[in-house]
């Protein structure tokens, strides 16, 4: 039996979310459907002590999300991308184009190279962005509207911008963007909700989910965003 080869480009894969995506993407693999794993750290040696760093599929490469030749060389060469990089808390709270500058090189990448290759796959960009970006005050906490949304509003603003350079282009370029509720890793693992307007979740019997375990994240990300077609070309909103 021929498999299919599907090379999955990682950014952010040192992160606590990242590095979780990569165990989820190292026992994905099918008879037919094997995921060679490129993923991208600044430090490589902060992978030395992941569990699947021997990994023949798995493959860790010095980079930056500063080198625009880089990156743009790198996206051209993979049929995934998953962005799971961030700022932290301090560095969120300051003016950045951390993510609008990031969201600018991929998408010139990806769109290049599928003009350029019109009868190749296309190329689809799986992002981790922010339920802080949702701003119907109908499903918003207000502790939190007054508090961590004011103080994060910069990051907030360029993630807006990161997830707009898809969405308001025409080109035929294929994305999924996931806003994940607050990252908890002390709660235990259990079914997520998915919701398609990018917006906090909510039905009567769970009410306003505000906490998603991590690793549960990353098998979505890995099991229903990369294995998977079903939510192409869409925000979703996720959490408990």
């Amino acid at each position: 039996m021929t498999s299919v080869e599907i090379k999955v480009l990682v950014f952010g894969a040192t992160g606590r979310t990242g590095r979780l995506i990569l165990k989820h993407l190292m026992t994905a693999s099918t008879p037919t459907t094997v995921y060679k794993v490129t993923a991208v750290a600044r430090n490589p040696s902060a992978l030395n002590d992941h569990p699947d760093v021997q990994n023949s599929n798995l493959t860790v490469i010095k980079g930056c999300l500063n080198d625009e030749e880089q990156i743009k060389t790198l996206v051209s060469l993979h049929n995934i991308v998953i962005f799971a990089a961030g700022l932290g808390l301090l560095d969120g709270q300051r003016p950045n184009e951390f993510y609008s500058r990031s969201a600018k090189w991929i998408y010139q990448s990806i769109n290049e190279a599928q003009k350029s290759n019109p009868n190749q796959p296309k190329i689809k960009f799986v992002c981790i962005t922010s339920l802080g970006l949702n701003n119907d005050p109908e499903r918003m906490n207000r502790l939190y509207k007054w508090t961590l949304k004011i103080w994060l509003q910069p990051c907030y603003d360029d993630m807006a911008i990161m997830e707009k350079t898809f969405l308001n282009n025409n080109d035929d370029v294929n994305y999924i963007f996931v806003r994940p509720a607050y990252l908890n890793d002390r709660i235990p693992d259990k079914e997520l909700r998915v919701d398609m307007d990018g917006k906090p979740p909510l039905d009567e019997v769970n009410g306003l989910g505000r906490q998603l375990n991590r690793n549960v994240l990353a098998k979505f990300i890995v099991n229903d965003c990369v294995a998977s077609d079903k939510y192409d070309r869409n925000v979703l909103g996720v959490t408990y």
